[in-house]
């Protein structure tokens, strides 16, 4: 099977990323948050087979050009109104040379190698055309899609509140609507609140951690963990 992976992510400057968390911690730690979880999910995903795609909202700045060419992953450029749009688009994109596809979140700390091969396995095996990763907070954080038909992309990804707590839900139930039941695996968090930083210190830089929590209400301990990533010199300003 064919197969391709595509991150979709924003482009990596102060202000246009994490911006919630930029509302209580600055945009500049916002912006370091959102690298170190790029990082980390494009070297979860750089484990399996497949082509590697990173899409970016808009014209891509020098430090995720680095990144992509660093990790030999193809940057491309979404299209569209909106996130509907621009998921369809390079859907569409990568099936017209593809079995399948699978859309990745470039924020998600907790995912696994393991849970992108079990989503790899649904589709190869044809289980439904359509598997969904959720996420805690009412949306998604991966989809895969083997070969579906226009009525369900339609399903998918028309008419849909993106960035609500009701955006699966509302895409499960147009989906089933027409026919078809989506494989769902357990969920995964996506981390954008600023209450959500406990629950990040695990995967961030202590550097970093220690500047949030210096900024915030979060009574928390940051531990010693060791990270299997490189610092970059960005991380440590």
């Amino acid at each position: 099977m064919r197969l391709a992976w595509a991150v979709f992510t924003r482009a990596a400057r102060a202000g246009e990323v994490k911006t919630r968390l930029a509302a209580r911690y600055g945009p500049q730690a916002a912006l370091l948050v959102h690298r170190c979880l790029l990082r980390r999910t494009l070297a979860t995903v750089g484990t399996v087979v497949g082509e590697h795609v990173l899409w970016t909202a808009s014209e891509a700045d020098p430090w995720t050009r680095r990144l992509a060419r660093g990790r030999g992953w193809t940057l491309r450029l979404q299209e569209g109104e909106d996130l509907g749009a621009r998921m369809a688009h390079a859907v569409q994109r990568h099936l017209a040379d593809h079995d399948a596809v699978v859309l990745v979140g470039g924020d998600l700390p907790g995912l696994e190698t393991d849970t992108l091969r079990a989503i790899a396995e649904i589709l190869l095996d044809a289980r439904s055309p359509i598997v969904f990763l959720p996420a805690h907070d009412g949306g998604y954080g991966a989809l895969g899609l083997r070969r579906p038909s226009s009525t369900l992309l339609e399903a998918l990804f028309v008419g849909i509140p993106w960035g609500t707590s009701s955006a699966l839900e509302m895409s499960l139930s147009a989906l089933r609507a027409r026919g078809c039941t989506p494989v769902l695996l357990p969920p995964i968090a996506d981390w954008d609140r600023p209450e959500d930083l406990a629950a990040l210190i695990p995967v961030l830089p202590r550097s970093l951690v220690r500047r949030l929590v210096a900024a915030s209400d979060v009574r928390v301990a940051a531990p010693r963990v060791k990270r299997n990533w490189p610092v970059m010199a960005a991380e440590k300003r």
